[in-house]
């Protein structure tokens, strides 16, 4: 987000008040804190250990160099009584020599349009020379020996340079070179009293704050209930000439307790912040705004307000506002000495501090890069060390715009070059890459590594002045191989493989496809690859025997980048069985996931066992049986099963249709058990038979075996029934005739089986 076009930052509380401490709970949260956000510290900004006490003033020169006043003695670990100047990192300027200094506290600093520098307080001496609570310096710290200030007896607190170089001075004192020139006095500028500004007896409290009009009125607020005889409750105006402005009425009472600081706005309405939690008659939260006359500005919402005092205004160039204290909170949001606040009143979530100071923030500045330097009794800023200062960034880098370049990841290895706009004024952008990526940038453009896998580009730019910006993300893809189905699986002519067709999509990704048949229950294993480049057709399955069982495949696709896709859905092959005396049945075509696709079976006979296949019969795709009624007419001959359904796919031979294994007349499937049964109404059925593989064993009443053998001539037992199953593995079984044994609680069955 770019800056607000205007907003108030307010922070405050009671200077009375003992310092919060911080618990553990706020420190965590605050170092949470994204740096890129208004409000956030600028860690360029180092002091060191900063000051040993209170920063009651910063001023800061064109240059960017930073004056600070105070009741401080030393800066760093380095003596700096009550005032130094720092260069634009929080260093320590060692080229201001103030010699011993002042001898007491700082409470103001104006910096002069020729670069003089004019320091006030309660000091008495500086440098060893005798001054009268307001001294003026030369830009290298040396004292300016043609300003000597007439006799201030007390504190002053305030300084303000006219743009004819005269100097208005407010504080808590009572007389200017003898006279009665009471908190109030206007300087000549070489510090002589100037009594054409005539405010003597004029007032009967302290100022504490003033602004200048543009048009030469003096604004000021402090503790004070008239001036010159005029009613005005901690707030009055005044004319050129010293005297009170009484176009000016801030109404009964005015500010119910003290005004501590003012700003104007470019429209004349005024912003009032201090102690005072009622403004003529009307309770506000210790913040106001009136109109140029003094009156309440209802159109702004005054209350709630701060929960503690504001103690500092500062005006932007664009009519926005910093406000400043220790409240902590600002219209019932939760704030910690700074909160943003609209030109409206309204609370701006945007500017966020953290936890900010753990004390109260007594003075705001505006360095020349638009960054916020706050001061006053803290020790700890967001959680982390400050002692009594501060830089906040006061904007937000504007975010970069679109990332350039590929959306998805090539092979590993492969360079990607992405790049952005450049953004106004940022010095460095910094670019973080998908997990497994390699490469550094801090420019508008970075070439990487890609490791084959996509993830989150992201970037963001960094300037001086706001820090960084948002950041700009863009989802790179992982390119996975393109998911093939296969068309159709079916059985070669001669009864001898299987056959597995896909469509090969039109892409140079590909590298291969692989071939996977299932081997055990829901589990596949690679039987082949076929490349790209040749016809997308599978014949090599030679461990797989279609007069077996049927048998289910899966497709998959190898890109040339070495990543395989996820496998298709299965595919089953269609298994015909001979059941005798013309009896045949067949498992369904199946595809996983999909409902039956057959419309119909069609069922052929080759008569003479020569090859030449006829039509003898078609059954609806949702039965699986036929019954030849002419079948003792041909002893030779043999049959195969093919379907209608509605597939459309296109591989390279355009089969468009799938057939079974072939079954002979004369290599019937059917049950020889006989004798020795308990009851001679439950048969046994065992297929496939002949078999090369597994034999299945299927009871009339549905029964499972209680134990099966299978001997061979010398009548040794060569295979058994396997566990809790109806199945017995013959696959490790020579070619022959065997003879199978079956038990069940209906009694023992023998059946002659044949493997080939």
């Amino acid at each position: 987000m770019h800056k607000s076009a205007g907003f108030y930052l307010v922070l405050g509380t009671n200077l009375k008040n003992m310092k919060r401490l911080l618990t553990l709970f706020a420190l965590q949260l605050s170092i949470k804190l994204l740096l890129a956000q208004p409000g956030a510290l600028d860690l360029s900004f180092d002091a060191g250990t900063g000051a040993d006490s209170t920063i009651l003033y910063t001023a800061v020169q064109p240059d960017g160099k930073i004056l600070i006043g105070g009741n401080f003695l030393t800066f760093n670990g380095q003596p700096r009584p009550y005032l130094a100047r720092l260069n634009n990192d929080g260093s320590l300027d060692n080229t201001f020599n103030i010699g011993s200094g002042p001898d007491r506290k700082i409470f103001s600093i104006t910096i002069q349009p020729d670069g003089k520098i004019l320091a006030g307080g309660s000091i008495s001496y500086f440098n060893g020379d005798s001054v009268f609570k307001l001294v003026r310096l030369m830009p290298d710290g040396s004292t300016d020996t043609t300003f000597k200030a007439d006799t201030i007896f007390s504190l002053m607190k305030e300084i303000i340079v006219q743009p004819d170089g005269k100097i208005l001075i407010g504080g808590s004192f009572i007389s200017v070179n003898g006279l009665p020139y009471i908190n109030l006095a206007r300087l000549h500028s070489d510090g002589k009293l100037d009594t054409s500004f005539d405010t003597r007896n004029a007032l009967n409290g302290t100022v504490e704050t003033m602004a200048l009009q543009p048009d030469g009125k003096l604004l000021i607020g402090g503790s004070f209930t008239q001036y010159a005889g005029v009613q005005g409750y901690r707030i009055a105006r005044v004319n050129t000439d010293g005297s009170a402005d009484t176009t000016f009425n801030p109404g009964i009472g005015g500010a119910g307790s003290n005004v501590e600081a003012i700003s104007l706005l470019p429209n004349g309405k005024i912003i009032l912040g201090g102690e005072f939690t009622f403004y003529n008659g009307s309770t506000v939260g210790h913040l106001v705004r009136t109109n140029s006359d003094g009156t309440i500005d209802f159109s702004y919402p005054q209350n709630p307000g701060t929960n503690l005092p504001v103690r500092a205004i500062l005006g932007l160039p664009d009519g926005s506002h910093l406000l400043g204290g220790d409240f902590t909170s600002y219209k019932g949001n939760s704030v910690s000495s700074v909160a943003l606040v609209n030109q409206d009143g309204t609370f701006n979530s945007s500017f966020n501090p953290g936890t900010g100071a753990n004390d109260e923030i007594v003075s705001l500045t505006l360095d020349p890069n638009n960054k916020v330097l706050v001061s006053g009794y803290f020790t700890t800023f967001n959680g982390m060390p400050h002692n009594r200062i501060a830089r906040l960034y006061n904007c937000l880098t504007p975010q970069p715009d679109s990332i350039f370049g590929l959306g998805y990841a090539q092979c590993s290895g492969a360079p990607q070059t992405y790049s952005i706009a450049p953004i106004g004024g940022a010095t460095k952008y910094e670019w973080t890459l998908p997990a497994g990526w390699q490469g550094i940038s801090d420019s508008t453009s970075i070439t990487a590594l890609s490791d084959g896998s996509g993830g989150t580009l992201s970037v963001k730019a960094f300037t001086d002045s706001c820090g960084w910006s948002y950041t700009t993300t863009r989802t790179i893809a992982t390119i996975q191989p393109p998911g093939v189905d296969i068309c159709l699986v079916t059985v070669d002519s001669a009864s001898t493989h299987n056959i597995i067709l896909w469509e090969k999509p039109t892409t140079t990704l590909i590298d291969s496809f692989y071939i996977y048949r299932e081997t055990s229950s829901n589990v596949y294993t690679k039987v082949g690859a076929v490349g790209y480049s040749d016809l997308s057709e599978f014949h090599d399955d030679t461990t797989a025997n279609p007069n077996s069982t049927s048998y289910r495949y899966k497709l998959s696709v190898l890109d040339t980048c070495g990543a395989e896709s996820e496998l298709s859905p299965f595919h089953r092959t269609i298994h015909l069985q001979n059941l005798g005396n013309g009896n045949f049945q067949w498992t369904f075509y199946q595809i996983q996931g999909q409902s039956n696709p057959v419309t119909s079976f069609n069922i052929h006979r080759d008569n003479l066992g020569n090859g030449l296949y006829f039509p003898i019969g078609n059954v609806p795709g949702t039965n699986a049986t036929f019954t030849d009624i002419t079948f003792n007419s041909f002893s030779n001959s043999q049959y195969v099963v093919d379907v209608d359904w509605n597939i459309s796919c296109t591989p390279t031979r355009q089969v468009n249709t799938t057939r079974s294994n072939i079954r002979k007349k004369t290599m019937i499937d059917f049950p020889l058990a006989v004798e020795e049964t308990a009851t001679g109404d439950i048969q046994l059925t065992v297929y496939p038979n002949p078999a090369t593989e597994t034999m299945q064993l299927q009871f009339s009443d549905g029964s499972r075996p209680t134990a099966a053998y299978v001997l061979n001539a010398l009548g040794e037992k060569v295979a058994t029934l396997q566990a809790a199953t109806h199945t017995v593995d013959v696959s490790s079984l020579a070619a022959g005739i065997y003879l199978l044994y079956a038990e069940s609680a209906a009694g023992i069955y023998k059946a002659r089986v044949c493997v080939y």
